[in-house]
């Protein structure tokens, strides 16, 4: 009977202290996450802080900048080509295309004529007796 008493106190004082060696370690872990959840929130809003400040500051502005410059400048690329290519057709226009204007012109011609004569063949296909398609006889009679 006293071994086992012994044996069960001291099984009892070592459950005891295991128990508050858990308990301490929660204890640690709670504050540990906490203190470091403070830490990093604070670490990050001073980040945030800096970070938006001077990059507000300095990139935006810079980026801006750039953006109008380059916007500008593609801009009146733009503009200057347009002006260009209007001057260059332009002048094409007063050098040497009264001899293109006239073969395209000739060019013009020759398509309607072709299609008049086409449109004249077709009607006369249409009006001829012997050309006509149906199974129709002279009299109008089916055959």
């Amino acid at each position: 009977m006293k071994k086992t008493t012994k044996k069960m106190k001291t099984t009892k004082k070592k459950m005891k202290t295991s128990k508050k060696t858990a308990d301490k370690m929660k204890k640690m872990k709670k504050t540990k996450k906490i203190k470091t959840k403070k830490k990093t929130r604070k670490r990050m809003k001073k980040k945030m802080k800096g970070k938006k400040t001077k990059k507000m500051k300095k990139r935006t502005k810079k980026k801006m900048k750039w953006k109008k410059t380059k916007k500008m400048k593609r801009t009146k690329k733009k503009m200057k080509w347009k002006k260009k290519t209007k001057k260059m057709k332009w002048k094409k226009m007063k050098k040497g295309t009264k001899i293109m204007w006239k073969k395209r012109m000739k060019k013009k011609t020759k398509k309607m004529k072709w299609k008049k004569t086409t449109k004249k063949k077709m009607k006369k296909k249409m009006k001829t007796p012997g050309a006509s398609t149906s199974t129709l006889t002279d009299s109008g009679h089916a055959g």
